[in-house]
């Protein structure tokens, strides 16, 4: 299940998700990516 972003503090150190009703049948895992964007540009 895909959580939709909605928003982060101005520090980036607190990210708050929107999660969807039927998050309990979930298994309980965040994944959190980090360098996407620099990775879908082509600098690693």
């Amino acid at each position: 299940m895909v959580a939709a972003y909605s928003a982060a503090s101005a520090d980036h150190s607190r990210i708050a998700v929107q999660v969807d009703p039927d998050a309990h049948r979930d298994k309980g895992e965040i994944q959190l990516v980090f360098g996407w964007l620099r990775t879908l540009a082509g600098n690693r």
